[in-house]
């Protein structure tokens, strides 16, 4: 029976977030009540913006550390969670990352020239995982110091040359 040693779920909760879709939304909304609600334009408007809106509300990026591996998911976009055993792994280990630059902001995100995938909701602590078969994955973080022991204690925690 595998032991979970760290769990953590995350939202976009930022406040500028949630502050510039409801700006959007209510401008929808006054052009809605200028021009009409039951134009066409208008109502399709309004159903994208409510469907972007309830995206971000209801998305969730879900980390498990066990003693077996790393386990991920970005709810709803991945139902299933992806697994990575620690053989599978030839390093892993926290790092601050710059999420615009890097990979174009949070979320689900492939980054370019050869930086891999990042899956994060906010902020810039990630658990920076390669495998062994040369693929890069960053998994955003609230807790690095935290994750930071837990991969010390398995053996990870800092940068190897491979």
């Amino acid at each position: 029976m595998e032991k979970m040693l760290f769990e953590e779920k995350q939202k976009f909760n930022q406040v500028w977030l949630w502050t510039i879709l409801l700006l959007i939304l209510s401008l929808a909304l006054y052009r809605c009540s200028v021009y009409g609600f039951f134009k066409i334009e208008n109502i399709i408007s309004l159903i994208v913006i409510s469907v972007i809106i309830l995206m971000f509300a209801f998305i969730k990026l879900e980390t498990q550390i066990t003693d077996k591996g790393i386990r991920y998911r970005y709810y709803p976009i991945q139902s299933q969670f992806r697994e990575i055993l620690w053989e599978d792994l030839a390093e892993a280990y926290v790092r601050e990352y710059r999420p615009i630059l890097d990979f174009g902001g949070w979320g689900y995100r492939i980054g370019l020239f050869g930086k891999g995938k990042a899956i994060s909701t906010s902020g810039n602590k990630g658990i920076q995982l390669y495998t062994n078969e040369h693929r890069k994955i960053l998994i955003g973080t609230q807790f690095p110091n935290e994750v930071q022991k837990i991969l010390e204690n398995l053996g990870y925690g800092k940068r190897r040359d491979i």
